[in-house]
């Protein structure tokens, strides 16, 4: 649980929670970015073998929709 207080070393504590949690976000907006990058791979080298409007061409489409939404959330 996250505290913030003035004395002493809680507020340093407080700091470190919060720099750890910047921390977090990062990583996780680049573990987002790797997989629409590797779902988008997967997307088109599945419209090439097997078409466009192939399921799991749409499926991978789909997919990558969700994530690229969540993506732009955290941009904002």
């Amino acid at each position: 649980m996250l505290f913030f207080t003035f004395l002493g070393h809680n507020h340093y504590i407080a700091g470190l929670i919060w720099e750890d949690l910047l921390v977090k976000i990062e990583n996780n907006k680049r573990e987002l970015f790797k997989d629409i990058e590797m779902l988008r791979t997967k997307m088109v080298i599945s419209g090439h073998r097997k078409g466009l409007l192939n399921s799991e061409t749409i499926k991978f489409s789909q997919q990558l929709d969700q994530l690229i939404y969540k993506q732009q959330c955290l941009k904002k």
